[in-house]
Protein backbone atom coordinates (compact mmCIF):
# COMPACT_ATOMS: atom_id res chain seq x y z
CA UNK A 1 0.00 0.00 0.00
CA UNK A 2 3.16 2.24 0.95
CA UNK A 3 4.85 1.78 -2.71
CA UNK A 4 1.05 2.57 -4.15
CA UNK A 5 1.27 5.93 -2.06
CA UNK A 6 4.86 6.81 -3.04
CA UNK A 7 3.83 6.15 -6.77
CA UNK A 8 0.61 8.40 -6.89
CA UNK A 9 2.96 11.07 -4.74
CA UNK A 10 5.54 11.15 -7.58
CA UNK A 11 3.19 11.00 -10.18
CA UNK A 12 1.33 14.37 -8.72
CA UNK A 13 5.43 16.03 -8.49
CA UNK A 14 6.35 15.21 -12.32
CA UNK A 15 5.48 18.07 -14.80
CA UNK A 16 3.01 18.32 -16.69
CA UNK A 17 3.20 17.70 -20.08
CA UNK A 18 3.54 19.81 -23.10
CA UNK A 19 0.64 21.25 -24.60
CA UNK A 20 0.14 19.31 -28.16
CA UNK A 21 1.71 21.54 -31.50
CA UNK A 22 -0.19 23.73 -33.54
CA UNK A 23 -1.94 22.54 -36.29
CA UNK A 24 -0.07 22.75 -39.81
CA UNK A 25 -1.32 25.39 -42.08
CA UNK A 26 -3.63 24.43 -44.34
CA UNK A 27 -2.59 23.33 -48.03
CA UNK A 28 -2.71 25.66 -50.85
CA UNK A 29 -5.67 26.38 -52.66
CA UNK A 30 -6.78 23.92 -55.68
CA UNK A 31 -9.41 26.33 -56.73
CA UNK A 32 -8.60 26.34 -60.16
CA UNK A 33 -10.47 29.85 -60.68
CA UNK A 34 -7.01 30.79 -59.00
CA UNK A 35 -4.88 32.52 -61.37
CA UNK A 36 -0.94 32.85 -61.69
CA UNK A 37 0.34 36.38 -61.99
CA UNK A 38 1.11 36.78 -65.56
CA UNK A 39 4.04 39.03 -64.39
CA UNK A 40 5.59 35.97 -62.48
CA UNK A 41 5.15 33.80 -65.71
CA UNK A 42 6.90 36.01 -67.74
CA UNK A 43 9.75 36.54 -65.03
CA UNK A 44 9.79 33.05 -64.72
CA UNK A 45 10.46 32.32 -68.02
CA UNK A 46 12.76 35.06 -69.27
CA UNK A 47 16.34 34.48 -70.61
CA UNK A 48 19.30 34.79 -68.17
CA UNK A 49 20.48 38.62 -68.06
CA UNK A 50 17.30 39.78 -69.08
CA UNK A 51 17.65 42.56 -66.29
CA UNK A 52 19.02 45.78 -67.19
CA UNK A 53 22.57 46.49 -65.94
CA UNK A 54 24.37 49.55 -66.71
CA UNK A 55 26.94 49.90 -68.70
CA UNK A 56 28.81 52.49 -66.18
CA UNK A 57 28.19 51.30 -62.75
CA UNK A 58 27.62 54.14 -59.97
CA UNK A 59 30.79 54.11 -57.47
CA UNK A 60 30.39 54.01 -53.84
CA UNK A 61 29.36 56.71 -52.85
CA UNK A 62 31.15 57.91 -49.52
CA UNK A 63 29.10 60.27 -47.61
CA UNK A 64 31.61 61.53 -45.28
CA UNK A 65 33.57 62.62 -48.44
CA UNK A 66 34.18 66.32 -48.99
CA UNK A 67 32.15 67.47 -51.71
CA UNK A 68 32.85 68.78 -54.93
CA UNK A 69 31.35 71.29 -56.91
CA UNK A 70 29.82 75.50 -56.49
CA UNK A 71 31.13 76.33 -53.38
CA UNK A 72 29.45 79.87 -52.17
CA UNK A 73 32.67 81.74 -50.22
CA UNK A 74 32.46 84.61 -48.50
CA UNK A 75 34.97 86.84 -45.85
CA UNK A 76 38.94 85.83 -46.51
CA UNK A 77 38.26 83.01 -49.11
CA UNK A 78 36.99 85.72 -51.63
CA UNK A 79 40.59 86.84 -51.87
CA UNK A 80 41.67 84.72 -55.02
CA UNK A 81 45.25 85.25 -53.98
CA UNK A 82 44.66 83.26 -50.54
CA UNK A 83 42.60 80.89 -52.36
CA UNK A 84 45.36 80.11 -54.43
CA UNK A 85 47.71 80.03 -51.68
CA UNK A 86 45.48 77.23 -49.86
CA UNK A 87 44.46 75.13 -53.17
CA UNK A 88 48.07 75.76 -53.77
CA UNK A 89 46.63 76.28 -57.51
CA UNK A 90 48.95 77.18 -60.27
CA UNK A 91 46.90 80.32 -61.49
CA UNK A 92 44.18 82.33 -60.38
CA UNK A 93 40.93 81.11 -59.48
CA UNK A 94 37.65 82.31 -61.67
CA UNK A 95 35.18 83.61 -59.39
CA UNK A 96 31.18 84.76 -59.95
CA UNK A 97 29.33 86.67 -57.54
CA UNK A 98 26.58 85.73 -56.25
CA UNK A 99 24.22 85.35 -52.89
CA UNK A 100 22.58 82.84 -50.93
CA UNK A 101 18.98 83.82 -49.06
CA UNK A 102 17.72 83.22 -45.52
CA UNK A 103 21.53 83.58 -43.85
CA UNK A 104 22.88 86.38 -41.41
CA UNK A 105 26.46 86.84 -41.81
CA UNK A 106 28.30 87.83 -38.22
CA UNK A 107 31.76 87.83 -36.54
CA UNK A 108 33.58 85.32 -34.96
CA UNK A 109 36.96 87.91 -33.52
CA UNK A 110 37.82 88.91 -36.84
CA UNK A 111 36.54 85.93 -39.18
CA UNK A 112 33.33 86.36 -40.75
CA UNK A 113 30.53 83.60 -39.66
CA UNK A 114 27.66 82.15 -41.53
CA UNK A 115 24.70 81.28 -39.48
CA UNK A 116 20.70 80.82 -40.32
CA UNK A 117 18.79 84.53 -40.69
CA UNK A 118 15.47 85.76 -41.62
CA UNK A 119 13.97 84.04 -44.27
CA UNK A 120 14.50 86.81 -46.95
CA UNK A 121 18.03 87.87 -45.98
CA UNK A 122 20.70 87.15 -47.95
CA UNK A 123 24.56 87.50 -47.71
CA UNK A 124 26.89 88.22 -50.60
CA UNK A 125 30.00 86.23 -51.42
CA UNK A 126 31.67 84.66 -54.19
CA UNK A 127 31.57 80.87 -56.00
CA UNK A 128 34.25 78.61 -56.92
CA UNK A 129 33.61 75.88 -58.74
CA UNK A 130 35.66 73.31 -56.50
CA UNK A 131 36.60 70.11 -59.33
CA UNK A 132 38.52 67.90 -56.98
CA UNK A 133 37.89 66.03 -53.14
CA UNK A 134 41.44 66.91 -52.55
CA UNK A 135 41.00 70.93 -52.68
CA UNK A 136 37.20 70.17 -51.16
CA UNK A 137 39.36 68.80 -47.67
CA UNK A 138 42.01 71.40 -48.05
CA UNK A 139 38.95 74.14 -47.74
CA UNK A 140 37.26 71.98 -44.97
CA UNK A 141 41.02 72.30 -43.19
CA UNK A 142 41.26 75.81 -43.52
CA UNK A 143 37.87 76.51 -42.38
CA UNK A 144 38.74 74.39 -39.23
CA UNK A 145 35.88 71.96 -37.37
CA UNK A 146 34.09 75.45 -36.22
CA UNK A 147 32.56 75.22 -39.44
CA UNK A 148 30.63 72.42 -41.37
CA UNK A 149 30.01 72.07 -44.84
CA UNK A 150 25.99 72.59 -45.91
CA UNK A 151 24.02 72.72 -48.63
CA UNK A 152 22.53 75.78 -50.24
CA UNK A 153 21.08 77.45 -52.99
CA UNK A 154 23.29 79.74 -55.04
CA UNK A 155 21.68 82.92 -56.78
CA UNK A 156 24.49 84.62 -58.97
CA UNK A 157 24.06 87.96 -59.53
CA UNK A 158 26.74 88.63 -63.20
CA UNK A 159 23.53 88.13 -64.79
CA UNK A 160 24.62 85.46 -66.66
CA UNK A 161 23.53 81.53 -66.89
CA UNK A 162 22.95 79.58 -65.03
CA UNK A 163 21.33 82.23 -62.47
CA UNK A 164 20.91 79.56 -59.53
CA UNK A 165 22.37 76.09 -58.78
CA UNK A 166 23.06 73.99 -55.86
CA UNK A 167 26.43 74.08 -54.12
CA UNK A 168 27.37 74.10 -50.42
CA UNK A 169 28.91 77.00 -48.06
CA UNK A 170 30.88 77.07 -44.50
CA UNK A 171 28.35 77.48 -41.89
CA UNK A 172 29.80 78.48 -38.24
CA UNK A 173 29.36 75.12 -36.21
CA UNK A 174 31.00 76.89 -32.56
CA UNK A 175 29.23 78.18 -29.57
CA UNK A 176 26.64 81.44 -30.92
CA UNK A 177 27.28 83.05 -27.87
CA UNK A 178 30.68 83.56 -29.04
CA UNK A 179 29.67 85.86 -32.68
CA UNK A 180 29.39 88.95 -32.48
CA UNK A 181 26.90 91.44 -33.63
CA UNK A 182 28.81 92.95 -36.19
CA UNK A 183 28.39 92.19 -39.73
CA UNK A 184 31.34 91.14 -41.79
CA UNK A 185 31.92 93.56 -44.41
CA UNK A 186 32.67 92.60 -48.14
CA UNK A 187 36.16 91.75 -49.53
CA UNK A 188 35.27 91.67 -52.75
CA UNK A 189 36.74 93.26 -55.70
CA UNK A 190 34.00 95.67 -57.73
CA UNK A 191 33.53 95.20 -61.16
CA UNK A 192 34.07 98.54 -63.47
CA UNK A 193 29.98 98.49 -63.75
CA UNK A 194 29.88 98.49 -59.99
CA UNK A 195 32.43 101.03 -59.61
CA UNK A 196 31.06 103.50 -62.26
CA UNK A 197 27.74 102.91 -60.24
CA UNK A 198 28.84 103.41 -56.63
CA UNK A 199 30.74 107.19 -58.72
CA UNK A 200 26.89 108.20 -59.90
CA UNK A 201 25.70 107.36 -56.28
CA UNK A 202 28.55 109.67 -54.81
CA UNK A 203 28.16 112.80 -57.25
CA UNK A 204 24.13 112.16 -56.16
CA UNK A 205 25.24 112.37 -52.63
CA UNK A 206 27.35 115.10 -52.94
CA UNK A 207 25.19 117.44 -54.95
CA UNK A 208 22.01 116.60 -51.73
CA UNK A 209 24.73 117.59 -49.26
CA UNK A 210 25.05 120.94 -51.20
CA UNK A 211 21.82 121.77 -52.11
CA UNK A 212 20.90 121.50 -48.06
CA UNK A 213 24.24 123.05 -46.57
CA UNK A 214 23.29 126.14 -49.13
CA UNK A 215 19.93 126.35 -48.14
CA UNK A 216 19.97 125.71 -44.46
CA UNK A 217 22.68 128.80 -44.44
CA UNK A 218 19.67 130.93 -45.70
CA UNK A 219 17.55 129.90 -42.25
CA UNK A 220 14.79 128.64 -44.91
CA UNK A 221 13.59 125.59 -43.11
CA UNK A 222 11.28 124.99 -45.90
CA UNK A 223 8.99 121.71 -47.43
CA UNK A 224 11.54 121.23 -49.84
CA UNK A 225 14.85 121.48 -47.68
CA UNK A 226 12.25 118.71 -45.36
CA UNK A 227 12.53 116.59 -48.84
CA UNK A 228 15.90 116.68 -49.80
CA UNK A 229 16.66 115.68 -45.77
CA UNK A 230 14.64 112.58 -46.63
CA UNK A 231 16.48 112.00 -49.57
CA UNK A 232 20.21 112.20 -47.97
CA UNK A 233 19.26 110.23 -44.87
CA UNK A 234 18.12 106.85 -47.13
CA UNK A 235 21.45 107.49 -48.15
CA UNK A 236 23.36 108.07 -44.70
CA UNK A 237 21.33 108.03 -41.62
CA UNK A 238 24.52 108.50 -39.63
CA UNK A 239 24.57 112.35 -40.77
CA UNK A 240 23.82 113.33 -37.30
CA UNK A 241 23.44 117.19 -38.68
CA UNK A 242 20.93 116.28 -41.33
CA UNK A 243 18.83 114.79 -38.38
CA UNK A 244 19.30 118.24 -36.35
CA UNK A 245 18.25 120.25 -39.83
CA UNK A 246 15.07 117.58 -39.74
CA UNK A 247 13.93 118.64 -36.75
CA UNK A 248 14.13 122.30 -37.99
CA UNK A 249 12.24 121.81 -40.68
CA UNK A 250 9.48 120.20 -38.48
CA UNK A 251 9.39 122.62 -36.04
CA UNK A 252 9.29 125.41 -38.70
CA UNK A 253 7.14 124.16 -41.88
CA UNK A 254 5.48 120.65 -40.76
CA UNK A 255 3.86 121.04 -37.46
CA UNK A 256 1.38 123.31 -36.20
CA UNK A 257 2.85 126.30 -34.46
CA UNK A 258 1.50 125.66 -30.54
CA UNK A 259 4.36 123.42 -28.88
CA UNK A 260 1.78 122.93 -26.04
CA UNK A 261 -1.39 120.70 -25.87
CA UNK A 262 -3.02 122.68 -23.17
CA UNK A 263 -3.30 125.97 -25.03
CA UNK A 264 -3.70 124.09 -28.81
CA UNK A 265 -6.73 123.33 -30.57
CA UNK A 266 -8.23 119.65 -31.34
CA UNK A 267 -7.10 120.12 -35.48
CA UNK A 268 -4.08 120.75 -34.70
CA UNK A 269 -3.30 118.06 -32.20
CA UNK A 270 -4.63 115.28 -34.89
CA UNK A 271 -2.33 117.00 -37.40
CA UNK A 272 0.89 116.78 -35.76
CA UNK A 273 -0.22 112.92 -34.27
CA UNK A 274 -0.13 112.06 -37.97
CA UNK A 275 3.41 114.25 -39.20
CA UNK A 276 4.43 112.36 -35.86
CA UNK A 277 3.48 109.18 -36.71
CA UNK A 278 4.82 109.98 -40.52
CA UNK A 279 8.02 110.41 -38.74
CA UNK A 280 8.31 107.06 -36.95
CA UNK A 281 7.29 105.24 -39.82
CA UNK A 282 9.97 107.32 -42.00
CA UNK A 283 12.26 105.72 -39.39
CA UNK A 284 11.18 102.32 -39.12
CA UNK A 285 12.92 101.30 -42.47
CA UNK A 286 16.23 102.57 -41.14
CA UNK A 287 16.26 101.76 -38.01
CA UNK A 288 15.92 97.91 -39.48
CA UNK A 289 18.42 98.26 -41.36
CA UNK A 290 20.90 100.19 -38.74
CA UNK A 291 19.91 98.89 -35.54
CA UNK A 292 23.12 100.37 -33.94
CA UNK A 293 22.64 103.95 -35.25
CA UNK A 294 22.61 106.41 -32.46
CA UNK A 295 20.94 109.55 -34.22
CA UNK A 296 17.92 107.38 -35.87
CA UNK A 297 17.13 106.41 -32.32
CA UNK A 298 17.73 109.99 -30.82
CA UNK A 299 15.32 111.17 -33.11
CA UNK A 300 12.68 108.83 -32.05
CA UNK A 301 13.12 110.32 -29.06
CA UNK A 302 12.73 113.66 -30.01
CA UNK A 303 9.64 112.40 -32.07
CA UNK A 304 8.08 110.92 -28.60
CA UNK A 305 8.79 113.91 -26.66
CA UNK A 306 6.89 116.34 -29.26
CA UNK A 307 4.51 113.56 -28.77
CA UNK A 308 3.84 114.21 -25.04
CA UNK A 309 4.27 118.53 -25.45
CA UNK A 310 2.07 118.65 -28.68
CA UNK A 311 -0.54 115.64 -28.19
CA UNK A 312 -3.83 114.99 -25.91
CA UNK A 313 -2.68 112.40 -22.99
CA UNK A 314 -4.48 109.15 -24.48
CA UNK A 315 -2.74 109.93 -27.82
CA UNK A 316 0.66 110.37 -26.36
CA UNK A 317 0.53 106.97 -24.08
CA UNK A 318 -0.67 104.96 -27.31
CA UNK A 319 2.74 106.19 -29.17
CA UNK A 320 4.80 105.40 -26.57
CA UNK A 321 2.61 102.06 -25.88
CA UNK A 322 3.68 101.10 -29.24
CA UNK A 323 7.14 102.42 -29.44
CA UNK A 324 7.75 99.70 -26.55
CA UNK A 325 5.66 97.70 -28.62
CA UNK A 326 8.45 97.95 -30.78
CA UNK A 327 11.02 97.62 -28.89
CA UNK A 328 9.79 94.16 -28.32
CA UNK A 329 9.66 93.17 -31.66
CA UNK A 330 13.56 94.46 -32.26
CA UNK A 331 15.10 92.77 -29.04
CA UNK A 332 13.02 89.26 -30.97
CA UNK A 333 15.39 89.98 -33.75
CA UNK A 334 18.78 90.75 -31.94
CA UNK A 335 18.51 89.94 -28.74
CA UNK A 336 21.42 91.36 -27.07
CA UNK A 337 21.18 94.77 -28.75
CA UNK A 338 22.17 97.05 -25.95
CA UNK A 339 20.99 100.37 -28.09
CA UNK A 340 17.53 98.87 -27.70
CA UNK A 341 17.60 97.50 -24.23
CA UNK A 342 18.98 100.95 -23.39
CA UNK A 343 16.45 102.92 -25.19
CA UNK A 344 12.89 100.08 -23.40
CA UNK A 345 14.70 101.42 -19.99
CA UNK A 346 14.27 105.32 -21.01
CA UNK A 347 10.99 104.07 -22.54
CA UNK A 348 9.37 102.72 -19.71
CA UNK A 349 11.20 105.25 -17.08
CA UNK A 350 9.05 107.98 -19.25
CA UNK A 351 6.06 106.10 -19.22
CA UNK A 352 6.18 105.22 -15.47
CA UNK A 353 6.03 109.22 -14.95
CA UNK A 354 3.57 111.62 -14.37
CA UNK A 355 3.42 112.84 -17.67
CA UNK A 356 2.00 110.15 -18.94
CA UNK A 357 0.56 106.50 -17.27
CA UNK A 358 2.03 107.34 -13.50
CA UNK A 359 2.30 103.86 -13.09
CA UNK A 360 5.14 101.59 -12.06
CA UNK A 361 5.95 98.82 -14.88
CA UNK A 362 8.81 96.73 -12.75
CA UNK A 363 6.40 93.89 -12.18
CA UNK A 364 6.30 93.61 -16.33
CA UNK A 365 9.91 94.11 -16.83
CA UNK A 366 10.54 91.98 -14.77
CA UNK A 367 8.46 89.24 -16.35
CA UNK A 368 9.88 90.55 -19.61
CA UNK A 369 13.46 89.49 -18.41
CA UNK A 370 12.41 86.22 -17.24
CA UNK A 371 10.96 85.53 -21.01
CA UNK A 372 14.20 86.85 -22.72
CA UNK A 373 17.01 84.99 -20.31
CA UNK A 374 15.18 81.68 -21.53
CA UNK A 375 14.91 82.30 -25.18
CA UNK A 376 19.18 83.26 -24.33
CA UNK A 377 21.32 82.95 -21.31
CA UNK A 378 23.83 84.95 -22.76
CA UNK A 379 21.83 88.15 -23.01
CA UNK A 380 23.79 90.39 -20.78
CA UNK A 381 21.40 92.97 -20.80
CA UNK A 382 18.55 91.02 -19.79
CA UNK A 383 20.49 89.97 -16.83
CA UNK A 384 21.32 93.51 -16.06
CA UNK A 385 18.12 94.84 -16.68
CA UNK A 386 17.06 92.36 -14.15
CA UNK A 387 19.63 93.31 -11.22
CA UNK A 388 18.37 96.29 -11.57
CA UNK A 389 14.74 95.62 -11.24
CA UNK A 390 14.79 93.16 -8.52
CA UNK A 391 14.66 95.73 -5.52
CA UNK A 392 12.18 97.71 -6.85
CA UNK A 393 9.87 94.27 -6.94
CA UNK A 394 10.60 93.10 -3.95
CA UNK A 395 9.24 96.60 -2.12
CA UNK A 396 6.16 97.20 -4.52
CA UNK A 397 5.08 93.50 -3.25
CA UNK A 398 5.93 94.50 0.29
CA UNK A 399 7.88 91.30 1.02
CA UNK A 400 8.89 90.21 4.29
CA UNK A 401 12.23 89.08 5.06
CA UNK A 402 11.20 84.99 4.62
CA UNK A 403 10.04 85.54 0.91
CA UNK A 404 13.12 87.73 0.15
CA UNK A 405 15.36 85.11 1.56
CA UNK A 406 13.11 82.74 -0.56
CA UNK A 407 13.30 84.74 -3.16
CA UNK A 408 17.00 84.86 -3.22
CA UNK A 409 17.41 81.56 -3.63
CA UNK A 410 15.31 81.20 -6.51
CA UNK A 411 17.02 83.85 -8.65
CA UNK A 412 20.41 81.81 -7.48
CA UNK A 413 18.97 78.22 -8.56
CA UNK A 414 17.73 79.92 -11.55
CA UNK A 415 21.63 81.27 -12.92
CA UNK A 416 23.10 78.22 -11.22
CA UNK A 417 20.99 75.67 -13.74
CA UNK A 418 22.30 78.24 -16.46
CA UNK A 419 25.91 77.82 -15.52
CA UNK A 420 25.49 73.81 -15.56
CA UNK A 421 24.77 74.47 -19.29
CA UNK A 422 27.07 77.20 -20.06
CA UNK A 423 29.76 78.04 -17.34
CA UNK A 424 31.81 79.56 -20.80
CA UNK A 425 29.11 82.97 -20.20
CA UNK A 426 30.36 85.24 -18.52
CA UNK A 427 27.11 87.25 -18.43
CA UNK A 428 26.18 84.26 -15.77
CA UNK A 429 28.88 84.79 -13.76
CA UNK A 430 28.25 88.98 -13.67
CA UNK A 431 24.75 87.56 -12.50
CA UNK A 432 25.83 85.42 -9.96
CA UNK A 433 28.45 88.09 -8.60
CA UNK A 434 25.97 90.46 -8.06
CA UNK A 435 23.65 87.70 -6.06
CA UNK A 436 26.30 86.91 -4.12
CA UNK A 437 27.18 91.19 -3.17
CA UNK A 438 23.93 90.59 -1.82
CA UNK A 439 24.94 87.73 0.72
CA UNK A 440 28.12 89.32 1.52
CA UNK A 441 27.18 93.17 2.30
CA UNK A 442 26.03 93.00 5.40
CA UNK A 443 26.19 96.36 6.01
CA UNK A 444 24.01 97.88 3.62
CA UNK A 445 19.94 97.47 4.05
CA UNK A 446 19.67 97.95 0.17
CA UNK A 447 20.05 93.98 -0.42
CA UNK A 448 17.88 91.34 -1.35
CA UNK A 449 17.67 89.83 1.66
CA UNK A 450 19.01 92.54 4.18
CA UNK A 451 18.13 90.41 7.41
CA UNK A 452 20.30 87.42 7.26
CA UNK A 453 22.25 86.29 10.03
CA UNK A 454 25.94 85.97 9.12
CA UNK A 455 25.75 82.60 9.91
CA UNK A 456 23.08 81.96 6.90
CA UNK A 457 25.32 84.07 5.14
CA UNK A 458 28.17 81.83 5.47
CA UNK A 459 25.79 78.34 5.29
CA UNK A 460 24.58 80.41 1.62
CA UNK A 461 27.95 81.25 0.57
CA UNK A 462 29.69 77.86 1.29
CA UNK A 463 26.81 75.42 -0.58
CA UNK A 464 27.49 78.05 -3.88
CA UNK A 465 31.40 77.22 -3.71
CA UNK A 466 30.44 73.65 -3.56
CA UNK A 467 28.15 73.86 -6.64
CA UNK A 468 30.54 75.74 -8.35
CA UNK A 469 33.48 72.91 -7.30
CA UNK A 470 31.07 70.37 -8.74
CA UNK A 471 31.57 72.05 -11.96
CA UNK A 472 35.61 71.34 -12.62
CA UNK A 473 34.44 68.01 -12.92
CA UNK A 474 33.19 68.21 -16.20
CA UNK A 475 34.80 71.96 -17.01
CA UNK A 476 38.19 72.16 -15.95
CA UNK A 477 39.28 74.51 -18.70
CA UNK A 478 37.16 77.16 -18.13
CA UNK A 479 38.17 80.44 -15.96
CA UNK A 480 35.54 81.94 -14.77
CA UNK A 481 34.96 78.80 -12.22
CA UNK A 482 38.30 79.30 -10.86
CA UNK A 483 37.74 83.54 -10.50
CA UNK A 484 34.74 82.65 -8.86
CA UNK A 485 36.03 80.09 -6.64
CA UNK A 486 39.09 82.27 -5.59
CA UNK A 487 36.66 85.09 -4.94
CA UNK A 488 33.94 83.35 -3.42
CA UNK A 489 36.62 82.20 -0.64
CA UNK A 490 37.90 85.24 -0.29
CA UNK A 491 34.70 86.45 0.54
CA UNK A 492 33.82 83.01 3.02
CA UNK A 493 37.06 84.06 5.27
CA UNK A 494 35.91 87.67 5.67
CA UNK A 495 32.48 86.44 7.09
CA UNK A 496 34.02 83.81 9.26
CA UNK A 497 37.19 86.38 9.81
CA UNK A 498 40.05 83.94 9.85
CA UNK A 499 43.14 82.59 7.64
CA UNK A 500 43.00 79.52 5.51
CA UNK A 501 42.24 76.29 8.43
CA UNK A 502 44.85 74.01 7.23
CA UNK A 503 47.49 73.60 4.02
CA UNK A 504 44.90 72.01 1.87
CA UNK A 505 42.82 75.09 2.10
CA UNK A 506 45.89 76.87 0.67
CA UNK A 507 46.97 74.61 -1.64
CA UNK A 508 43.44 74.33 -3.57
CA UNK A 509 43.81 78.08 -3.68
CA UNK A 510 47.08 78.17 -4.82
CA UNK A 511 46.29 75.46 -7.87
CA UNK A 512 43.27 77.49 -8.73
CA UNK A 513 45.79 80.39 -9.03
CA UNK A 514 48.06 78.11 -11.02
CA UNK A 515 45.33 77.08 -13.12
CA UNK A 516 44.11 80.78 -13.98
CA UNK A 517 47.99 81.95 -14.92
CA UNK A 518 47.80 78.86 -17.06
CA UNK A 519 44.41 79.63 -18.89
CA UNK A 520 44.74 83.68 -18.83
CA UNK A 521 48.75 84.65 -18.77
CA UNK A 522 48.32 88.05 -19.88
CA UNK A 523 46.64 88.86 -16.17
CA UNK A 524 49.38 86.76 -14.40
CA UNK A 525 49.81 89.77 -11.61
CA UNK A 526 46.00 89.72 -11.10
CA UNK A 527 46.37 86.34 -10.37
CA UNK A 528 49.25 86.61 -8.12
CA UNK A 529 47.37 88.75 -6.00
CA UNK A 530 44.65 86.81 -5.99
CA UNK A 531 47.17 84.08 -4.41
CA UNK A 532 48.71 86.64 -1.87
CA UNK A 533 44.95 87.80 -0.91
CA UNK A 534 43.52 84.36 -0.74
CA UNK A 535 46.65 82.96 0.77
CA UNK A 536 48.50 84.92 3.48
CA UNK A 537 45.60 87.63 4.36
CA UNK A 538 44.82 87.17 7.92
CA UNK A 539 41.24 88.51 8.47
CA UNK A 540 41.30 88.17 12.16
CA UNK A 541 41.61 91.17 13.23
CA UNK A 542 39.38 92.68 10.89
Amino acid sequence: MSSSVDQSQAQAKAPAPPPPPPPLPPPLSKNKQTKTSKLFLKTRSAPPGWAYQSPNPPRYVDFFEPRTGPYFLYGTLMDPKMLTEILELHHEPTFRPANVVGYACKLWGQYPAVIDGEMDAPVSGVVYNVESVDHASKLAAYETKNYQTKPCIINYTDGKEPETDHGHLFMFAGNPSDLEHGVARSSRRRTEKERLQDLKKIEIYHDLENQIRTQAASGDYNLALFQLTTQILHLNPEYYTIWNIRRQCLISSVLAGSADRQTSNSQDQASDETSLQSELSFTMPLLIKFPKCYWIWKFRWWILLQAIRRLSLPAACAIWEAELGLTSKMLERDQRNFHAWGYRRSLVDKLESPELRGKSLAEDEFAYTTRMINLNLSNFSAWHNRSQLILRVLAERDADDATRAAFLVKELDMVREGLNVGPEDQSLWYYHQFLISQIVDDSNRHTIAPALTITERITYLKHEIEEIKELLEDYSDIKWIYQALLEYTLQLRRLEQHSPRDDSEASCSRAWVDKLVALDPMRKGRWDEFARDSITDDFSST
